[in-house]
C-alpha cells in the first residue's frame, strides 16, 4: 500500500513488525478460543494455503459470535484439535473430512451446502445409468432444507436453500480409469470393499499457545 504513495518499502522491514504484532495477539488469540470452545455449536472446515510458496493449510472454526482461524503444515486431527478441543461435547457442524470425525463425543451434523454439491459432482461423473439416483437425492435434500425454514413457500426467502442451490453447479466430467469389476457403462456386478481410513499419527500434545505462536518450520 505505500509504494502506491511513493513510499519504497522493502519485505525485510515489515517481516519484523508483522511477527511481533501476531505475537503480541496470542493472548487475545487464546481467549477467542476459549470461548469457542465454550460454545454450543461450531461450524468448521479447512481449505488450501500458501505459506512461502509451500502448501498448508487454513483451518477456521466458527460459533454464531466470530470465527477463528490457524494456518497449520496439518491436515490431521492435531491441527484440527488447535482451535477445537478433542473433548468438545456441542454440535459440531463440518464436511465429510475424516480428521473431523475423531470427535467422538460431539453431536455431528454433515453441512447441508456440502451434501447437495456432492450429488452435483456424483450426476456428473457417474455413467449415464446411475446418474438418477444422485439427482433424486439431491431433490431430497433441498426439500429437506427447505420444510425446516419458516418461509420455505417463498423461493429464495431461505439463506440455506440458495446457498445450496447456487453452489450446486455441474462440474466438468473428470476422466478417470474404471475400477476392476465394472465399467461405467454397465452397473456393478459387486461393490469392492474399500480400505478403511486412518487418522495420521499424533506427535505428542504441546500447549495451544505455543501452537498458535510458533512460525511454520
Amino acid at each position: 500500500m505505500l509504494s502506491r504513495f511513493g513510499v519504497p518499502v522493502a519485505p525485510g522491514a515489515l517481516s519484523p513488525g508483522a511477527q511481533e504484532a501476531g505475537s503480541d495477539s496470542v493472548p487475545a488469540q487464546e481467549a477467542i478460543v476459549e470461548k469457542l470452545n465454550d460454545a454450543g455449536m461450531v461450524v468448521k472446515g479447512e481449505t488450501g494455503w500458501r505459506v512461502e510458496g509451500r502448501s498448508a493449510w487454513l483451518w477456521a472454526a466458527a460459533p454464531k459470535e466470530a470465527p477463528v482461524y490457524n494456518v497449520s503444515e496439518r491436515r490431521g486431527f492435531e491441527a484440527a484439535t488447535v482451535l477445537l478441543d478433542e473433548d468438545h461435547d456441542g454440535t459440531l457442524v463440518r464436511d465429510c473430512w475424516v480428521a473431523c470425525r475423531s470427535y467422538d463425543k460431539a453431536t455431528h451434523q454433515n453441512c447441508p451446502a456440502h451434501l447437495p454439491r456432492r450429488c452435483v459432482e456424483l450426476s456428473s461423473d457417474l455413467a449415464g445409468w446411475a446418474r438418477g439416483a444422485a439427482r433424486q437425492v439431491k431433490e431430497i435434500l433441498l426439500a429437506a432444507l427447505g420444510a425446516r425454514e419458516p418461509a420455505a413457500g417463498k423461493r429464495g426467502a431461505s439463506p440455506q436453500i440458495w446457498l445450496s442451490r447456487s453452489s450446486c453447479r455441474p462440474r466438468k466430467p473428470v476422466p478417470s480409469t474404471p475400477s476392476a469389476g465394472w465399467s461405467r457403462t454397465s452397473p456393478p456386478s459387486a461393490t469392492p470393499s474399500s480400505p478403511s481410513s486412518t487418522i495420521p499419527t499424533s506427535t505428542p500434545p504441546i500447549s495451544r499457545a505455543s501452537r498458535l505462536s510458533a512460525p511454520p518450520s
